[in-house]
């Protein structure tokens, strides 16, 4: 099973001026002429694509895996890219170390538990148990906040090549009013908290999808 699955999604627009610039014309299959969705082959590609990136789109839904926005520029992907995978090979790397280290000590002789009258050695394992669980969940909040860090530095990028566009500026400003009116605390640690801010990038991401 792979580690992640990523969908580089890409509007059927975008990817049409693409393959102009590549080939300077449109591929029969891609286009999706054997199905004569419409006449012409631009039509034809327009919703050949478009039916592509819905079937995406629900399989998005079974399978979770992530999608990264085309509709940018190399870098912009390669950066968000990047923001998702860097926690991924953390935590391989981590593991492999940890087998590294397993794999050179020398097999020990199992000994026999000695419980004492207050149970010392259960507390002790429980401890050991307890620690394990901190370190599991310390892992998992470093990696979500990569994640959530990530697609905010996305959101960044788009705005910095693309805020500036006309009829851009009413939904830049409703983003703005959002982030502003986000009502959360901090100091709590809540969990409906990060929901309200992963909901609101989330919600972000898909305003500026096109841009």
């Amino acid at each position: 099973m792979p580690d992640v699955v990523f969908y580089l999604r890409v509007s059927p627009r975008q990817f049409i001026e693409c393959n102009f610039q590549k080939h300077a014309t449109l591929d029969y299959w891609e286009s999706g002429m054997d199905l004569e969705l419409s006449r012409g082959m631009f039509q034809n590609f327009m919703k050949y694509q478009g039916l592509l990136q819905a079937e995406f789109e629900r399989m998005q839904q079974v399978y979770d895996f992530d999608i990264l926005n085309g509709n940018r520029s190399i870098r912009a992907v390669a950066k968000d890219f990047q923001a998702r995978v860097e926690p991924i090979l953390r935590k391989e790397r981590r593991m492999n170390s940890s087998v590294q280290r397993v794999a050179g000590r020398a097999p020990s002789t199992p000994r026999p538990a000695v419980t004492g009258r207050n149970g010392r050695d259960s507390r002790k394992s429980m401890d050991i148990e307890l620690n394990r669980l901190k370190s599991l969940f310390r892992e998992m909040v470093e990696n979500y906040a990569a994640k959530v860090e990530g697609e905010i530095a996305q959101l960044q990028e788009v705005m910095q090549e693309n805020g500036q566009e006309n009829g851009r500026k009413e939904a830049i400003q409703a983003m703005m009013t959002s982030i502003r009116q986000l009502k959360v605390k901090p100091e709590k640690g809540r969990r409906r908290d990060f929901k309200r801010i992963h909901d609101l990038v989330q919600e972000m991401r898909r305003l500026t999808e096109a841009w």
